[in-house]
This record gives structure tokens, sequence and C-alpha cells, in this order.
């Protein structure tokens, strides 16, 4: 007979909740949760322009036209183009009506050029979403470095780069995009091109802050053989704490595991598009707080003639969270000067940039930018603690700068009447003012007023506020899909759906308070519900089966394989050297340990996959490290953060509710830094379970094994689903879980 404990879950602060899947994507707000992107190099540069020979073996506008017919019959929900040049009129004709898209930037004529720099000033980028959802925020940037103008691709012909989009499917589901085109070729030159090139949008991503869901996506030219992605792209962005970089095809093909730097290539003449690698590549970057994406399946059409490069699909659902918190540029309330030395942030109401110390405005990461002082109320000069200063002068032309050492300006503070709480900077009737030119930002000495002139000034008291609002907010969402009592839902929609900014978040009546009121009733309620010990469906989960069993081997749980150094389990009395730390509290002998090497994916990581029947459990584990370092729960490819470790004899316990469809999950912790581990423990809630279902009037019945030619009766298959959840495009051999258009879930085995 099985034991039932009953508990309580007053220590749920840390609980995230996420989506029932139930083998459906959730919906969030009015729209849908599950979309699929897809990448495309689509062949548009011309036969010879200037006696060039280009594209000998081009398919021309009736490929084009070609190219635009087969993309109106996927219907895929975005697309992202890479050389689309000379024939866009033919690609978008069998499009327009079906999509809205980005700016068309021309193709390659020799109208304007210059003899002495030949370049074609276009990228060949574009990015296309369904008629339905909003495309807005359009950015450009050329990359900082390519090579070869005649020779080694011609990439410095055109005028590559990156583009960046927001693509909202609903009011709640929000992804910011970004797609390229990088340096071709393979000599010395082309790779420290590609280097630059990921380092540059790794800076970009890095220095965002509106904790969005972001893909990247396009024609990278780079193999992970030969190129450093994960040295200058994923590891950086994830070594923040702020985003997890994950790449869809190492996900769904890879099982998580990266082919290493200089390894042979993985060529797909010998081992097909799924376990080879192509260059055309889609990453996807989760919030470690927030709405996070996951990819359920990756399609690679073989059938596909029409140009060089493979159309590669990706479809992605939404797997926690139907809202996000109020975006930054929203929550800014400026504030005003009320005496001499007073510190703020300064931001840019027209660029949301703030100033930092750079003559190149770039950050919208409050956190990343310095705070500076006013000297004087009504008028006086602007410092920081590090000497640098804004300047705004005239010798024969104007200059505005931000400088280091001495010279500051002495400006007047206007309040402004374009934007409400704004300040202008003015001296000798100029602006000090931000403004675009050359395609790139910088300060300027201006004349007519506008939001580019207009600086919200932000005390470090409202950005903390901010922090508290959003930790706040995430604690409340992780309840949003959940089955509550009707007076906690309606109350958690209404907080969730109201719009903050520091005004609306003070005090005790604030939105602040009231979300960390609300989710301490829900927990409360949660507490209430029985739990039973499943704890032992995990290998070895207090690490006593067996000490180190060998390099980068732990009994029952998998590691990462590219550590070098100590990374296993060890005695916590010392025993086995420093590299054991002892911290409290733990449970037996032996304690997970991670000390020393470089994680090849950018984390240390245990992990293990478990088979669960389907129902909500509760997982938590204890975690020790120092230095302000976060180590994440993984329940079934999703992460929760855990509090800030400090303290590396102190064990921290870190929490998860999941609701699981049933099949194999993986569970395990991750952490870009070390961290050590023990004690995993694994309930299964039953009141939680026994509601969701009730709420969601589900049924999972086996309808017997049917052939992969079979066809079904009404009720008709609406979506198909693998046994962990993954949405598939069709049928393969094995057991499937098929929503039905009646509602009903099925359970189908195909031979």
């Amino acid at each position: 007979m099985k034991r039932i404990n009953l508990f309580s879950c007053k220590r749920l602060w840390a609980l995230l909740l996420l989506s029932y899947l139930w083998c459906v994507p959730r919906a969030a707000g009015q729209g849908t949760t599950s979309f699929t992107v897809c990448p495309l190099n689509v062949d548009g540069l011309p036969t010879s322009i200037m006696g060039i020979t280009l594209n000998a073996d081009g398919g021309g506008a009736d490929g084009a036209t070609a190219i635009g017919n087969y993309l109106a019959g996927k219907q895929y929900d975005v697309l992202a183009f890479s050389e689309d040049f000379n024939y866009n009129s033919e690609l978008m004709a069998p499009l327009s009506d079906l999509y809205n898209s980005g700016t068309y930037r021309g193709g390659l004529t020799t109208s304007g050029l210059s003899v002495d720099n030949i370049q074609f000033k276009t990228d060949g980028l574009n990015l296309l979403c369904k008629k339905g959802l909003s495309l807005s925020n359009e950015t450009w940037a050329a990359w900082n470095q390519c090579y070869g103008k005649f020779t080694n691709g011609a990439d410095e012909l055109i005028t590559k780069g990156y583009r960046s989009y927001t693509v909202a499917f609903n009011d709640s589901v929000v992804v910011d995009f970004y797609i390229l085109h990088m340096d071709a070729e393979v000599d010395s030159e082309d790779i420290a091109a590609r280097a630059s090139q990921w380092q540059q949008l790794c800076d970009v991503i890095r220095a965002s802050s509106n904790r969005r869901p972001k893909i990247v996506m396009g024609d990278t030219n780079s193999r992970y053989t030969r190129d450093d992605i994960l040295g200058l792209f994923v590891n950086p962005i994830n070594a923040t704490g702020n985003y997890v970089v994950r790449d869809a095809w190492i996900e769904l093909c890879k099982q998580g595991s990266y082919p290493p730097l200089g390894s042979d290539a993985l060529m797909v003449g010998q081992l097909g598009y799924e376990q080879g690698e192509i260059v055309d590549k889609v990453f996807y970057i989760n919030p470690t707080d927030g709405i996070q994406l996951e990819p359920t399946s990756i399609h690679f059409d073989e059938t596909y003639t029409l140009g060089d490069h493979l159309p590669v699909a990706v479809t992605f659902t939404v797997a926690s969270g139907k809202y996000i918190p109020t975006a930054p540029e929203q929550w800014w309330v400026g504030e005003e000067i009320t005496y001499s030395g007073q510190p703020f942030y300064i931001y840019n109401v027209g660029s949301h940039f703030f100033i930092h110390n750079s003559n190149t405005p770039s950050l919208t990461n409050i956190s990343q930018v310095p705070v500076w002082n006013f000297w004087g109320t009504t008028s006086g000069s602007i410092s920081n603690s590090s000497d640098y200063r804004l300047k705004m002068n005239k010798v024969l032309s104007w200059n505005t700068a931000v400088e280091t050492g001495s010279g500051a300006t002495t400006f007047n503070f206007v309040k402004s009447t374009t934007s409400s709480g704004a300040y202008k900077f003015t001296k000798s009737g100029r602006l000090f003012n931000l403004a675009i030119e050359d395609a790139g930002f910088k300060y300027t000495a201006a004349q007519t007023q506008g939001t580019w002139n207009d600086w919200l000034l932000i005390s470090p008291e409202q950005k903390e506020a901010y922090e508290e609002y959003v930790k706040a907010f995430c604690a409340a969402n992780r309840y949003a899909d959940f089955d509550l009592p009707s007076a906690l839902a309606s109350a958690l929609t209404s907080l969730l759906s109201m719009p903050a900014n520091y005004v609306a978040c003070q005090g005790a009546d604030g939105i602040t308070q009231q979300l960390t009121s609300l989710v301490t009733e829900i927990e409360s309620w949660i507490g209430q519900q029985s739990c039973e010990d499943v704890t032992s469906l995990l290998q070895n989960p207090s690490f006593e089966d067996g000490i180190k069993l060998g390099d980068n081997q732990v009994e029952g749980w998998t590691v990462d394989q590219g550590v070098s150094e100590a990374f296993s389990s060890g005695v916590v009395d010392g025993a086995d050297g420093a590299s054991v730390r002892n911290f409290s509290p733990h449970d037996g002998l032996y304690v997970f340990n991670t000390w020393g090497g470089t994680p090849q994916s950018g984390y240390f990581f245990c992990r293990q996959n478990v088979d669960l029947a389907p129902g909500c459990y509760r997982l938590e584990a204890t975690v020790a490290s120092d230095g302000g370092n976060r180590v994440y729960l993984e329940f079934g490819n999703r992460i929760f953060t855990s509090v800030t470790l400090t303290d590396r004899t102190i064990g921290e316990k870190v929490e998860a509710m999941v609701c699981w469809p049933g099949g194999e999950a993986r569970i395990g912790l991750m952490s870009p830094t070390w961290f050590e581990a023990d004690n995993f423990k694994l309930y299964q809630i039953a009141g939680l379970t026994e509601s969701l279902a009730s709420s969601k009037n589900a049924s999972l019945t086996l309808i017997g094994t049917v052939s992969d030619t079979e066809t079904r009766q009404s009720p008709s298959v609406q979506r198909i689903y693998s046994v962990r959840g993954e949405q598939l495009l069709q049928f393969q051999k094995g057991i499937h879980l098929v929503k039905m258009s009646d509602g009903s879930l099925r359970k189908v085995l195909v031979k």
C-alpha cells in the first residue's frame, strides 16, 4: 500500500507551477501559445552584376515565385529570410496576403555605387509573421567586422548584419526575434569575422532588460565544430543569470550535447539532417523568470529542391505563465530633483537607452549602467563616481559627449512639455539630445524639442522597486493556469492583467504588495492538499548509492561531459580533499559536487530522466554555493530559479511544482558556476491532480493500435504529441498522445 504524507506547503514560496500541458498547447490570453518559425535563405542573388558572377546556379525570378508558393502552402507563423535581394516582388506575390512584412531594403543594383567603395546598401534580411500577429520595433545593425570583397563569399560587397523585431502572438505572449546572415567561408579571417559577429550579437542581448523570451535564427554560416558559438554567444549570455540560451537542434536531436569545438564536422551526407549539422540555426533564449518557450518539434524538409538551404521548421509552445510583467519602459516614472548631489539613473524617452560611460548609447538594462549625480536643482553639472560627466559645448561646432576628466558642462534642468515627468538638459538654447546618425546612435546638440531630448530621472529606490515588483509578479504568475478557487482565480487574473508603474506599486495597497499577499493565500490553499512521496522513482536521489565512479560520472545521474576536472559526488567530511565542501543541512554521507573545469554547455549540471504518470508533482533539492551564484532546478526541460547563494556552508532548498502530462521528464539541477547538491525529493500532489483533471474534463483513452496509414473516424485528430509532450507534425512509430477535435485526449500506438 502506498504511503500518503500530509504536510504543510507553507515553504512553497519558491514553487513554480507550470502549465498543465496534458498534451495540448496551453492557451494564453485570447490567442495561441503554439507557433512555428522557419529561417530560410531564399537564394535571391542575381546571376551576375558588373561582370562579377554571384549566383550562377540561382533560381532567379521563377525560383523566387516557387519558393513563395511553397511557403504559402506551409503556413509557418514566422519566417526569417536571408538573401532576399533581387526577386522580392516574385517571392512576396504568394505571401503578401498572408503575412505582415518587415522592411525590404532593395536588391543589388549599380545605381548609386561608388567606384572607390563598391558596396550594395542592402542586407537581404526580412522577417514575416502571419496576418493577425503584431510586428513592431524593427531595428537593424551592420556587423562590426566582415571579410572578403571579391573573394571568400564576397561578404563585404553587401551590408551584412542583423535585425531585431518584436512579435506579439497575443496580449500576453510577446517574443523578440533576431534574424541574421553571418560571414561565409572557412579561412581564418572568415572565422575571425564570425567570431566578432557572435560577440556583437551577444553583447546586444546581454544588454536587454525587457525579460521577454527571444528567438535568434538565420544563416549563421557557423558550425559548432569550427566556430566557438558556445564561448562567444551561449555561455556569456547564460553566465548573466538573466537568460538561458538553447539551440533547438541540440535539444531535440542531440539530447542537449553540443559537438566539441575542433572535432570532425558532422556532415549531413553521412549522418542525415537530424544528426548532421547545418548552418541554418534556431536559438531560443528564455528569461530565468517569466514566459518560457519550449521547442516541441524540428523538421527538415528533405523534399525541398528550390535552393541550396533546406527550410528548418521549429515549433514552440509556451511552457509557463499566461502573463508577462510590465516592461521597464512602461514602468519608469520620472522623478524630480530636490537637492544637490541627488543620484539618478538617466533614461532617454525616445530611444529607451540609459546614459552610461560611453559615447555610444546602447544599454537598455538599468543594472548595467551607472548612477549619475546632479549638482544643483535647477542648473548644474552631471557626473558619476567614475569621473565621467555630460558635456555639450561649442568651439567651431557643437560637441556633445559623455567624457571623463575635467571640463564639465553646466546645464539648465528644464521640465519637459513633451514627456510627462521628464527633464531637458539645455545650454545656450541647445538640448542634450540622442539621435541616429549613419546607422548608429550618438549624442548631439539639438535645437528641436522632442522625446529624444527628454530624460527621465530614475532613483535607485525606483530601480529596486521594479525588481521587487517583478519578483512578486513572477511568483504569482506561476499559478496563472491552475484551477484555483474562483475568488483566488479572479483576484489573480485581475492583478496580473493590471498595468503597473512605480507609482501604482507603492505602499500597502500597491500592486506589488497585493501580489505578495495573494501568493500567500494561494500557497496556504495548496498547503491543504495531500502529497504522496514518490522519491523512489528517482535514481540515487541523495547520492548515497555510489561515490565517484570515474571522471564526470555519478551513479544514476548524467553530468556535463565537457568538464575536464572533478565533477562528481564526494564525501562531505573532507576526506576527498578540498574540492568537497561541507554544507548543512545535507542527507547522509555524500553530496553532489561540481568543482573545477569549464562546462562545455555553459552550465554545470546533474540530471536524469524519470518516467512519470500524468499528474502534479512537487520537486525539491538542497543546494549550496557562494558569491551570489544561482542554481536552477530543471523539471521536464523547464527551468526554475533558485534563491541567491552567498554562503557555501549553508544549504538552501529549491522547489518547483509541475503538472506533467505523463511520460519521461528531465529532472535535475544546473548552474553557470560551481554548486553542490543533495537530498532530492519528489511528491505527487493528489488534490491538485484531481482538480486539474476535472477542470479540463480530460480523459486519456487507449483507442487501440492503428497503422500509420489508417484513417481515423470522427472526431478528427487535432494535434499529435509524443509521450513527453512534444508536438509532432505527423504520426511516427510508437505511442502518441492525441488531442481530438471534441477536446478529448487519446493514447494511440502506431506500428
